[in-house]
């Protein structure tokens, strides 16, 4: 049911949107195109023009859209948001579409239609779920990113917040604004955490040449998630693992995976280079789904293939247990425990089992969300609409309210991710609906759990 509640939500995020973008000029319509108009120029511009071609409007994907299910109006429909993007392409940049036009639904990019386009792509969360209903394999993620990719590239455009984040991790090395000193008194701080809850006098490795795991966590783990860390740290530690952190690249962040190619290679190169300098064999990438998209899939895909490997902290843990190297005990996690998917890990790196293999040896009574694995339903806050403050009403009414009720129909009083961005998301989705729940990362079970 539509209530006044999320009419207000929707309308005051797309207000916010609106604003971000600022006025629209015809010099700002003319640069757009021009950037439409080098698509050929993308680093996967076959895939985009397959998509525009293949979708036929069946409305397979809106029964499937956690939005469109929420809040059912035309706009939030994924074929709407695909239709925007291809009828700009048709009309300025195909025969057929500036000979046939309005027959075959082609349309001019005016001012009015680029800021549809900047709020229609920054509201979708970009889950990918659509995609895989979708009996032709429309990948609407990737035509929302490109929309997103064209207004960057031509005018310089984002959210907020996804902006201060990604200037921040150009200058520092983070998205968060943090100093080397910061990291280092963080780090210090799980050491003693650790040392308190296990009794354990554990050392985190910082710029340790060779050795085999350089493992980087989300920014999120040094002030939202710190049990994360401290769980993964203790896991090493009773592992003998050689591993190592670094003091200049500590966070894996990658923002211009939302928006822009050119952000995204320089932020990714930066993590390749410092793992190239520890001379690591593995890349760990902590728990965190789209900076492990980043990493192990579009990084190989669009750069060649790196010099070492790319894993994630989950398939390093699932690997200790079935060799054996750590021991845990369920008992330490008596409450009941569900697992949310994170789109990125799920969906688009295959991440599924691990999280499995590990939340059924750490806790005692594990349930399952339904749907669940690679048909879960979006948290409400992918695609960096989490990292928007003036998008909380937005998600926490519309967004995510289908995740809300998973969480809630399994009678769960924990929901474990292995995502931070979903973290901070089920967080806001907690408080605003009053869930007798709490949430936390799988690490911070396995904390809970370990044993020397």
């Amino acid at each position: 049911m539509v209530t006044e509640a999320k009419v207000k939500a929707v309308e005051g995020y797309e207000k916010t949107l609106e604003r971000w973008l600022g006025n629209v000029t015809k010099e700002d319509v003319k640069k757009v195109l021009e950037m439409v108009g080098k698509i050929d120029k993308l680093p996967y511009p076959r895939l985009v023009k397959l998509y525009l071609d293949l979708c036929s409007y069946c409305g397979a994907c809106a029964e499937e859209c956690h939005i469109y299910k929420t809040y059912p109006k035309k706009e939030f429909n994924p074929a709407y948001r695909t239709s925007l993007l291809r009828s700009v392409y048709l009309r300025h940049f195909t025969l057929i579409g500036k000979t046939f036009r309005g027959l075959i639904g082609a349309k001019e990019l005016d001012e009015k239609m680029l800021q549809e386009w900047f709020i229609r792509f920054y509201q979708c969360t970009m889950c990918r779920r659509c995609g895989v209903f979708c009996p032709f394999g429309v990948d609407n993620m990737a035509l929302v990113r490109t929309g997103r990719v064209f207004i960057s590239a031509a005018l310089g455009k984002t959210t907020l917040d996804m902006g201060r984040g990604v200037d921040s991790h150009l200058s520092l090395g983070n998205a968060s604004f943090m100093k080397e000193a910061v990291f280092k008194h963080t780090v210090k701080f799980w050491e003693e955490e650790i040392k308190e809850k296990k009794g354990w006098e554990v050392k985190v490795p910082i710029d340790k040449i060779g050795a085999e795991m350089y493992l980087i966590p989300p920014n999120t783990d040094f002030f939202h998630s710190l049990e994360t860390m401290e769980g993964i740290t203790a896991m090493f530690h009773a592992a003998k693992a050689d591993w190592t952190m670094s003091s200049k690249i500590f966070d894996v962040v990658n923002y211009g995976v939302f928006y822009d190619d050119d952000v995204w290679e320089k932020i990714i190169n930066m993590h390749i280079e410092e793992a190239k300098r520890l001379k690591c064999k593995i890349l760990v990438v902590g728990e965190c789904g789209h900076a492990l998209k980043s990493l192990m899939m579009l990084g190989p895909s669009l750069l060649g293939a790196f010099p070492f490997k790319v894993k994630s902290v989950l398939e390093v843990t699932a690997d200790y247990i079935k060799q054996g190297k750590i021991k845990l005990n369920k008992e330490a996690n008596p409450e009941p425990v569900t697992y949310h998917d994170p789109c990125n890990a799920a969906r688009m790196c295959g991440i599924i089992e691990e999280p499995r293999i590990i939340l059924k040896v750490v806790c005692k009574d594990f349930r399952e969300m339904v749907p669940n694995r690679d048909r879960n339903y979006c948290c409400g806050g992918g695609g960096g609409v989490v990292l928007e403050t003036a998008s909380h009403d937005y998600r926490v009414e519309v967004a995510g309210k289908m995740k809300v009720d998973q969480i809630k129909q399994t009678g769960a009083k924990i929901v474990a991710t292995i995502c931070a961005n979903c973290k901070v998301e089920l967080d806001h989705l907690i408080t605003y609906h009053k869930l007798d729940v709490r949430w936390a990362g799988v690490h911070d079970l396995v904390l809970n759990a370990l044993m020397l």
